[in-house]
């Protein structure tokens, strides 16, 4: 595997002081091998679905071992249509978001699944069709494949969004690109999400209009058009449950050590504290 021989060249080359610090074991689903396993830890990390972390939870900690849980989550972007629309070429804004999405068949939980035009509905139309136009163009100069498994899937998805929700209408571009546009956007809609070009879109006049989306499950929030701090200061304001990074569409890929809302050097170090305190003013009661 190309990530395996990378990190092999990467501790035997420019980090070989770290690699006896280094164990990789893969083995058969063992729940005593498991239990032993995290008998051990002082921080524990999954990464992997909803299921996978409630099932390594089965297995006990130490009393003072940390448990640091990366479950499923999804993500969401935010477009300001005003300037889509009075931007000239959308080229350069359909390869940041193909970076963000197609680029790992949006597999990732940091690549936007819902799609949320912040304007008038005649502003968002007339953004949307600008946009996805310059998306398929790329999509169709890059020939990015379907398998037919995931147009499988991304039609079940599709007719399952139809089939619990009211005014779905569904868009599709010769597979690569289907667009679910939706009156409003709901929290269960995180249920019926696919990979591989498949988004949930819709509209409004205030990014309140999206709020039922942000819950725990949203993790990252692309915006275009928006300064990324100061809707990150909105949304805290709104105290939503979810969104723990707002990032500027093309920079979804950006890894940083504070991930999921937990500083990773902080959560798995332990801090020696002292005090002269107890040292100033001393007086002794006989």
């Amino acid at each position: 595997m190309p990530g395996r021989s990378l990190l092999r060249r990467l501790l035997e080359e420019e980090y070989a002081d770290l690699k006896g610090r280094f164990v990789f074991c893969r083995y058969p689903h063992d729940q005593a091998v498991t239990d032993r396993l995290c008998s051990l830890c002082d921080v524990r990390v999954i990464w992997g679905s909803d299921d996978s972390v409630t099932e390594i939870r089965r297995s006990p900690l130490p009393p003072r071992a940390v448990d640091l849980p990366f479950a499923s989550r999804g993500s969401a972007a935010v477009f300001l249509a005003d300037a889509v629309c009075q931007t000239e070429n959308l080229d350069g804004l359909a390869r940041e978001f193909y970076n963000d999405t197609y680029r790992n068949d949006q597999n990732a939980c940091f690549s936007p699944q819902m799609i949320f035009w912040l304007g008038t509905k005649t502003q968002a139309e007339m953004a949307a069709e600008r946009f996805w136009q310059a998306v398929s163009e790329l999509l169709k100069e890059r020939q990015y494949p379907v398998p037919a498994s995931v147009a499988v899937w991304k039609l079940d998805a599709s007719l399952r969004l139809a089939a619990k929700f009211d005014g779905v209408q569904i868009l599709h571009d010769e597979n690569r690109l289907v667009r679910v546009q939706v009156p409003v956007l709901r929290e269960a809609m995180w249920d019926d999400t696919a990979p591989g070009g498949f988004f949930i879109e819709s509209c409004g006049e205030d990014l309140q209009d999206m709020s039922g989306i942000l819950s725990g499950h949203c993790q990252t929030l692309c915006v275009c058009g928006l300064n990324p701090e100061e809707t990150a200061n909105r949304l805290a304001g709104w105290r939503v449950s979810g969104v723990d990074r707002v990032v500027p569409v093309g920079h979804a890929l950006d890894f940083s050590l504070t991930w999921d809302g937990f500083d990773l050097i902080a959560s798995m170090s332990r801090e020696i504290s002292s005090s002269l305190f107890a040292f100033a003013n001393f007086t002794y009661y006989n």
